[in-house]
């Protein structure tokens, strides 16, 4: 049974990761999911998590957003690892939306926007595919992208194949998620709050990793919250308390 495994380096990661980053960097399982509440860092997660095979040569990630505009806007994903690898050597196709790293190793950035956008994935082979803001999602479209993770022999059996999600409450994959997590319904989680580790025979194959503000250092969190301030009660709370909490998604 593997519930924790040393996942690739954090080589390609500018700041050092939280300890809920890091724990949730350091899964060897097959999905794991990081988030729940507001500010907590799920966009640096899922970069850094996508960059930890950077140091394989035929590694290939996915991380994909609903919409390109979602992946494109400012301090989003696409930026957000202009200001990580534009210095690092690697290289960046805007024709594909590939980074392709000194060791060979590529990550793409995508998105599914209608249902059929799967069909753009058939071809491919993926080691990695995350999925920012994970809520966003159909529970079709997630499970679909799990038949694009698979490796050839010439991978290295030792690094495991993963699918990564981060998710603030909402969305039409909300049910979805908090089904297939076993996230109770109740009040939400604590800033120290436990993963949830679901098992199949013992073997760990999936987690859920609660995580708040306090796990983003990056944050000025006393700033967030004014903005938090100007929603409406029942999407503060969920932001606020994040997935459990007895509230109905928007």
């Amino acid at each position: 049974m593997t519930t924790i495994q040393t996942v690739g380096d954090f080589n390609f990661v500018p700041h050092k990761p939280s300890p809920k980053q890091a724990f949730f960097l350091r899964l060897g399982c097959r999905e794991a999911l990081y988030g729940g509440r507001a500010g907590c860092g799920k966009s640096d997660a899922i970069l850094a998590s996508a960059a930890q095979g950077f140091m394989i040569p035929s590694y290939c990630a996915l991380v994909l957003r609903r919409t390109y505009k979602d992946l494109s806007k400012p301090n989003a994903l696409m930026d957000r690892a202009h200001q990580w690898w534009s210095s690092s050597g690697a290289h960046w196709s805007d024709d594909n939306k590939t980074w392709t790293m000194p060791s060979g190793a590529r990550l793409t950035f995508g998105y599914l926007e209608s249902e059929n956008d799967v069909e753009r994935y058939q071809g491919p082979d993926f080691h990695y595919v995350g999925f920012d803001e994970q809520g966003q999602f159909s529970g079709s479209q997630f499970t679909y992208m799990f038949s694009r993770i698979r490796r050839t022999s010439e991978f290295p059996t030792d690094f495991p194949l993963r699918a990564r999600g981060t998710a603030n409450p909402g969305g039409i994959g909300h049910t979805f998620i908090t089904d297939r997590y076993g996230i109770p319904n109740g009040t939400g989680f604590t800033d120290d709050a436990k993963p949830v580790v679901i098992r199949r025979n013992e073997e760990v194959v999936r987690v859920f990793v609660p995580a708040s503000a306090k796990d983003n250092p990056g944050l000025d969190w006393q700033d967030y919250e004014k903005s938090l301030a100007e929603l409406s009660e029942i999407r503060r709370k969920q932001l606020l308390t994040g997935y459990g909490s007895k509230t109905k998604p928007n």
